[in-house]
């Protein structure tokens, strides 16, 4: 037994009776606590910034990545562009944990090839595609007068096949090992795109291959340049067929400069695709929305392709991010469409949580007057056990010095139950309330003791 004769559960009733509100906001402050901890931890907020892999400055991969980066701008998010010699350092870069890049163009074919030699599947996990966003051209030119549709006539020649770590390279080495043309019995150069129409211009090597957009510099000065020729591929079927990372395309008579008749003919090619990869851990929202700029940029039509051909899922060397997939299917994600991306994606990372938090939310609102209601009947109940208790006391029969301490304490009671601020809805429970305490009042035998005024409660 506690002090005063009672027991410790009538203590704890009386505690919480007393404490129920702040027992409530305490329970509502630990809600909100687990769902502040769970947007932090299940749903951070996307990066301000990430870092993108591009190829050499004056590239289409560089000057790509410049668009983006502009584009990106708009919506508050800052990519850093990290230069690079080519498709194949970009794939070293993606797959390298310490590299710090989370996005870059891959040509098409590398990833594949690299992980199939490798057999690292584990690597190949950490990457998904956004897709192929538009065509690379391969151009063989090749100097002399009598013109030459096949790369086997290369046999003993000098070839420019493009720097080590760029996707020329990759591409000119897998079409000569399949026309038996190789280090053995032909000098190839590993001179870039620059180096090699110098070269080739000057007589000091016999062709070039290059992977580079219609519109460089490079691509230009070679279809102009006397005794240079573009070679038409009569076997670019069979090595399309061979090469599956490898397509078919047309340059078109005149194409590129109608009063120049430049290229003379329909020009048979093959060409491969600049695919965007970005690392399996880069933030959904930030892949939706570098999906929405790439859209945008890479929809039109081109030389080589229709309008909306790309971006495109289909050929794909690592798995399509689910993102892809959706955005592909049914566009950008709802909120995107009408608000402002920071915005979108604050709601986008607290709408999960607001279901549960109204499915609490809801009742526990509804649960207040209940709650009030089951703290006024607690009060009232102890009132009348403090009544009780003085009533059990003048059964033994008190002194006169003792009913007064009991008057004073009923007086007490009545001044606690007036000042209580319990509402008008509970009068009746008051009112019941003081009549007993007039009976105990009368019990007490104490007619000089004058009732407690009634204050009214707030």
């Amino acid at each position: 037994m506690a002090k005063n004769g009672r027991s410790r559960i009538d203590l704890l009733r009386d505690y919480l009776t007393d404490h129920v509100y702040l027992i409530v906001l305490l329970g509502c402050g630990l809600v909100l606590a687990i769902f502040g901890a769970a947007t932090h931890y299940l749903r951070p907020a996307p990066p301000k910034s990430f870092e993108f892999t591009s190829g050499a400055p004056g590239g289409a991969y560089h000057r790509f990545a410049a668009e983006y980066k502009r584009r990106l701008a708009r919506h508050g998010v800052e990519m850093v562009i990290k230069p690079s010699s080519g498709a194949v350092e970009n794939l070293v870069r993606l797959r390298d944990d310490n590299a710090g890049v989370s996005a870059g163009f891959v040509q098409g074919g590398i990833a594949f090839t690299a992980f199939k030699e490798e057999g690292d599947q584990a690597d190949e996990n950490t990457l998904r595609s956004l897709g192929s966003m538009y065509y690379e051209p391969l151009w063989v030119f090749y100097r002399g007068a009598a013109e030459i549709d096949r790369l086997d006539a290369l046999r003993g020649k000098r070839i420019a096949i493009g720097p080590v770590g760029s996707g020329t390279r990759k591409v000119a080495l897998d079409m000569l090992e399949l026309s038996a043309v190789d280090a053995a019995n032909t000098n190839m150069l590993p001179l870039g795109a620059t180096e090699a129409a110098e070269a080739l211009k000057a007589g000091e090597v016999d062709a070039v291959f290059m992977v580079a957009g219609a519109s460089a510099e490079t691509v230009q000065a070679l279809l102009r340049a006397p005794d240079v020729r573009l070679m038409s591929l009569s076997q670019a079927n069979g090595y399309a067929r061979r090469l599956p990372y490898l397509s078919t395309v047309s340059l078109a008579q005149g194409v590129i400069d109608f009063p120049a008749n430049v290229p003379a003919r329909d020009t048979a090619m093959l060409a491969t695709t600049a695919k965007l990869f970005v690392r399996e851990d880069m933030h959904p929202a930030l892949v939706y929305l570098l999906l929405d700029v790439a859209n945008s940029i890479h929809r039109t039509h081109g030389l080589f392709n229709d309008k909306d051909a790309f971006p495109s899922t289909a050929r794909q060397d690592v798995p399509v991010a689910d993102e892809a997939e959706r955005y592909f299917k049914s566009g950008k994600p709802f909120l995107q469409r009408y608000l402002p991306y920071w915005l979108a994606n604050l709601i986008d990372r607290v709408w999960v949580l607001l279901v549960p938090a109204l499915a609490i939310g809801v009742p526990l609102v509804k649960l207040f007057p209940t709650l009030y209601g089951l703290r006024v009947n607690m009060r009232v109940g102890q009132w009348y056990r403090q009544l009780a208790d003085l009533e059990r006391e003048l059964g033994e029969k008190p002194d006169r010095v003792r009913i007064n301490e009991l008057v004073a304490e009923l007086d007490g009671i009545e001044r606690r139950i007036n000042s209580s601020g319990i509402s008008d809805m509970f009068a009746q429970e008051l009112y019941a309330l003081r009549a007993t305490i007039d009976l105990v009042r009368e019990r007490l035998g104490a007619p000089h003791a004058k009732a407690v005024p009634v204050l009214r409660g707030t």
